[in-house]
């Protein structure tokens, strides 16, 4: 599926039920239609090894609310600066309009558990917040069972978020994704098939950004 020039993407193809066995498979696959059904053999692949278990109890007990009260959030940056041919300037980061208008819509006083690849950045434009927790230095597999600690999740477009948010097991979860996820400068869902049933998903608004500063991690 082409969504805009140099900018190709996958569908969700029903016919991968009818792929004989032994086939290898190289695709993004990144939809719950792929394993409906088979939820709690995916849940249980993705359990933390005992040394990654232990380090996020330990964090754990470092924040300051119980996880009714905490809204985990997932910045991504860096690489997706130029992720987008169609927007080689600007790329799939989504802009800070977009964190706003999620915890704007959430309760008020919640304390936020931030994860991202620049910590930096989040630090110097997520003061809005107030009381926060930004990690840094922890492994990826830490990182994300920290947005499973939380009853409240914003998440970027990005698949390390779409994961944390799906294996997040807290009772009435509420998880905001951005609206066509990759695809949200072109309103088309990118990829195909990517919606999660009971989500809710955040129109995002951005004012054009110049280009000198735009792609800065």
């Amino acid at each position: 599926m082409e969504i805009a020039p140099g900018f190709h993407t996958e569908a969700f193809d029903p016919d991968i039920e009818t792929i004989a066995e032994g086939t290898e498979i190289v695709a993004w696959l990144q939809s719950p239609r792929y394993f409906a059904g088979n939820e709690d053999a995916v849940r249980r692949w993705f359990r933390l090894r005992p040394r990654w278990q232990r380090r996020v109890d330990q964090l754990e007990k470092q924040l300051p609310s119980t996880p009714d009260g905490r809204c985990g959030i997932h910045v991504r940056r860096t690489d997706f600066a130029f992720a987008d041919p169609g927007d080689p300037v600007n790329g799939w980061m989504l802009p800070l309009s977009y964190y706003q208008d999620a915890v704007a819509s959430l309760p008020k006083d919640l304390f936020y558990v931030i994860v991202s690849d620049a910590p930096d950045w989040v630090e110097q434009h997520f003061k809005f917040l107030g009381h926060q927790f930004v990690s840094r230095g922890e492994s990826g597999a830490v990182d994300m069972a920290l947005l499973g600690r939380c009853r409240f999740n914003i998440i970027a477009n990005s698949t390390f978020s779409w994961w944390g948010a799906w294996l997040n097991t807290q009772q009435d979860k509420v998880v905001i994704c951005p609206e066509f996820f990759n695809g949200w400068k072109y309103r088309r869902w990118v990829p195909d098939g990517i919606r999660v049933d009971g989500w809710t998903y955040l129109p995002v608004r951005t004012p054009a950004p110049s280009p000198q500063t735009a792609a800065t991690p």
